[in-house]
């Protein structure tokens, strides 16, 4: 309750762990598009299918939400300790003599958004766990970002050199570069000169980003990418009360989380990454914007969540 929260939020967030821990597979992993072969009943399978290729990622992001409501994993502990657990080793079980991160193993594509989303896991449990184990594998899992950063100082979905920054998939990395601080992982200073550098050419003086600057998404604009923007600054330490700061939360206020605006997602920015984005950076905004948007994920994404059956949670 202290930062926005009451007990319906915090039963739609054990009701969401509940629902992950029945979806889990045996190997610790979740899958995109087979998670459904876990539902007991066929009567009543829940759907939304996601693309198998992203494993690492979807699993990562499940581990996220376990370690977030407080349960680091432990192979002896309670079941979702144990979960956490399955799903860390399962990470590294897919890290690469170079340190990636994959959705597979062997041959299996190389893939920045996978790879983000799972160090910040990574760093995130080893800072938790405190073992050397994953204290390396979250090193090198650091290394391999730091490696793969274009030279116009983002990233793009491939590690091999590009020259196309994307500021969607270079705000995961500053997330996990930002993980990696909190366990003495320090990235070298030009990775982060660099970045920097970039940041300013891709958004405004009024927090306004651009997506990419070339191929796809090429000069692409709009509040759903301003919230990675803004996060991605704040992350490295930026001041929630600048200029900048305070234009692009405002103007993130102005367009509150819709769902049923969701139709096209590269017309209508409205989505779950929007919402997810926008929480992020508003949370550490605080004062009256976290105060509106607050107000919004409670009135109009709450009630989406599923209450009986197999998809409940």
């Amino acid at each position: 309750a202290i930062h926005g929260g009451n007990a319906e939020t915090e039963s739609a967030i054990q009701n969401g762990i509940e629902w992950l821990l029945r979806h889990q597979s045996q190997d610790g992993s979740w899958s995109p598009d087979r998670f459904s072969l876990h539902c007991r009943n066929e009567q009543e399978i829940c759907d939304g299918a996601g693309y198998p290729e992203h494993r690492a990622g979807i699993s990562a992001l499940c581990l996220l939400a376990l370690l977030g409501n407080g349960h680091p994993p432990s192979e002896k502990g309670s079941p979702r300790e144990r979960s956490a657990w399955l799903a860390l080793e399962w990470l590294l079980e897919h890290q690469d003599s170079t340190g990636c991160i994959r959705s597979g193993k062997g041959e299996s594509p190389r893939n920045m958004y996978d790879h983000g989303i799972a160090t910040f896991a990574l760093c995130e449990a080893a800072q938790l766990l405190d073992l050397p184990r994953f204290q390396r594998a979250a090193h090198k899992a650091l290394q391999f970002i730091a490696k793969s950063q274009q030279p116009g100082g983002g990233w793009d979905y491939v590690p091999s050199p590009t020259l196309r920054n994307d500021l969607s998939i270079t705000g995961w990395q500053v997330l996990a570069l930002h993980a990696g601080r909190k366990i003495g992982h320090l990235p070298p200073p030009q990775v982060v000169e660099k970045l920097e550098r970039y940041l300013q050419r891709c958004i405004d003086p009024a927090g306004g980003a651009t997506y990419s600057d070339r191929g796809r998404g090429k000069g692409r604009g709009g509040y759903g990418i301003d919230a990675v923007g803004l996060l991605s600054r704040l992350t490295l330490g930026h001041s929630p009360y600048s200029r900048q700061s305070m234009k692009c939360a405002q103007n993130l206020v102005q367009h509150l989380p819709a769902p049923e605006a969701r139709r096209d997602w590269d017309r209508e920015p409205q989505s779950m990454y929007y919402w997810y984005t926008a929480t992020l950076a508003l949370f550490h905004m605080g004062g009256e914007s976290w105060d509106l948007w607050n107000s919004a994920i409670l009135n109009n994404v709450l009630p989406l969540q599923h209450t009986q059956g197999q998809r409940r949670g």
